[in-house]
């Protein structure tokens, strides 16, 4: 470090540099874990405001199309029709 001109470089021992750093990362880290934790819950509210449009299901975070043509509305799953178009008949 003379080399550089860096005269002021005292050579810390472990204890030492554990004293130094340790609160200052841990306050970076409990920080962190902060900003994830309200990320995560950001974007568990945002999937609860999702809605697709009509005569589609929304399915692994995915809005599909209804299986059947004739269906008006299959909330939840593709395959199962809840409302049908009129002059359909839903069966059982």
């Amino acid at each position: 470090m003379n080399e550089l001109g860096i005269s002021n470089l005292v050579k810390l021992t472990e204890e030492q540099r554990r004293r130094k750093y340790s609160r200052q990362l841990s306050i970076v880290s409990f920080v962190s874990m902060g900003l994830f934790l309200v990320l995560l819950i950001i974007g568990f509210a945002a999937e609860n405001m999702r809605e697709c449009g009509s005569r589609q299901a929304l399915e692994a975070a995915v809005c599909v199309n209804c299986a059947d043509s004739a269906c008006m509305s299959c909330m939840g799953n593709s395959n199962e029709c809840k409302q049908c178009e009129i002059g359909y008949v839903l069966s059982p």
